[in-house]
């Protein structure tokens, strides 16, 4: 695995890359993507950003992480169950009626249940641990 310094040094080169980038974008237009408000929120709020993430990452406390994984996985893994779930309902049975019924609630409740118990049981496979290290 990594090292806390290698990561470290990893994010900052990533973000002054990636900021020489936007700007370059903005100013030159490359792809024409990036536009004034974009290229400062993202100076501005990427630096913040990876900054907490290293705070939270070291923190010690297994409740803390425990509750972390369930939360996390409830969001990655039921956002993605329910994204398929009304794709194939939406789209591959075109059943368009569906989305206006109490069952789309029941769809979106049930993938987030099915979510926070596979976070969590991936979270405690691997006792709860970041995922960097």
């Amino acid at each position: 695995m990594a090292s806390g310094k290698f990561m470290k040094w990893l994010a900052i080169s990533l973000y002054v890359a990636l900021l020489v980038f936007t700007w370059l974008d903005y100013f030159i237009k490359l792809t024409g993507y990036a536009t004034l408000e974009g290229a400062l929120l993202y100076t501005l709020i990427a630096p913040v950003l990876t900054f907490t993430g290293f705070k939270i990452h070291q923190i010690k406390s297994l409740k803390f992480w425990q509750i972390l994984w369930t939360v996390f996985g409830a969001t990655v893994f039921g956002f993605a169950i329910f994204a398929v779930v009304t794709f194939l309902l939406n789209r591959v049975l075109s059943l368009s009626a569906w989305a206006e019924t109490p069952s789309a609630f029941l769809t979106f409740a049930v993938s987030y249940i099915i979510g926070t118990y596979l976070g969590y049981r991936f979270g405690k496979r691997r006792g709860f641990r970041p995922l960097i290290f």
